[in-house]
């Protein structure tokens, strides 16, 4: 990447953190809490990333630098945030509850909450990008055998034959139903990704109010390579606009292949 696109990503974390550091000595204010959303990539890192990686480990540091504590309780600090019409995801409340007690980490204001697996990192369908780090290995615990749906990341069982038949008899690709019943997989997946229910799925919703992000971007686009065997960048997924126009690509990609490979 270029130095442009470096400080574009890592500049609003560093020098945010560090304006608001300076402000606040400057000002004399004393803190009760100093609270930095970092994320895992800055431990594990975040494949066609490394400038968010890179932010978030120079927020990991700062917070063991300036390491600051104080006595206001995890209630308080919830009711705070709810009296503000904010209601954080559970990862980010249990994460500032962790932190107000103090738990014995080797750190005790720098941890990691809201990531696993749900298979063993040894499953064909395992993409995670840090299964090969030691830090890790107690994933490898996981039984394949007591997860239901192991296979689910590659594509269900359904998709799979489907997407055989179709490659048999191009046709199907064609039909008017194939752009919703691709549209409903795609959307499934990403709920699978976003770890919600995919019950009631509208494929006809725009593809950020379902909580695509560029984040989860990749991780889609990197089943959708491995799902339907062509390319599709984070962009394009993002730019689409819907579940159904995301279906619709998907068969005129996979009409391509197949016609291709004749």
């Amino acid at each position: 990447m270029t130095l442009a696109q470096w400080v574009k990503a890592a500049g609003p974390k560093v020098k945010g953190a560090w304006y608001l550091y300076e402000a606040t000595v400057a000002a004399g204010i004393e803190l009760d809490f100093f609270v930095f959303l970092s994320s895992m990539s800055g431990l594990t890192g975040q494949p066609g990333q490394a400038n968010y990686a890179g932010a978030n480990t120079f927020l990991d540091a700062f917070a063991l630098w300036r390491n600051g504590y104080s006595g206001v309780t995890e209630t308080e600090m919830i009711e705070a945030f709810r009296a503000a019409g904010s209601y954080p995801v559970p990862d980010l409340n249990d994460g500032v509850a962790v932190g107000m007690r103090r738990a014995p980490f080797a750190h005790t204001n720098t941890f990691a909450t809201g990531f696993g697996s749900d298979k063993s990192l040894r499953h064909p369908d395992s993409r995670l990008h840090w299964k090969k780090d030691l830090r890790m290995a107690v994933w490898h615990n996981i039984r394949d055998s007591d997860v239901d749906g192991a296979g689910a990341a590659g594509g269900g069982d359904g998709l799979k034959a489907f997407l055989a038949r179709a490659k048999g008899d191009p046709e199907t690709l064609q039909k008017p139903e194939t752009v919703g019943y691709l549209a409903l997989e795609i959307g499934k997946q990403l709920m699978n990704l976003l770890l919600r229910p995919d019950d009631d799925l509208d494929v006809t919703l725009p593809v950020q109010q379902l909580g695509l992000d560029s984040l989860v971007g990749i991780e889609l686009r990197n089943w959708w390579r491995q799902t339907f065997r062509f390319d599709v960048s984070v962009l394009q997924l993002l730019g689409f606009g819907t579940l159904e126009e995301l279906g619709r690509q998907a068969a005129v990609g996979l009409l391509k292949a197949c016609e291709s490979a004749q």
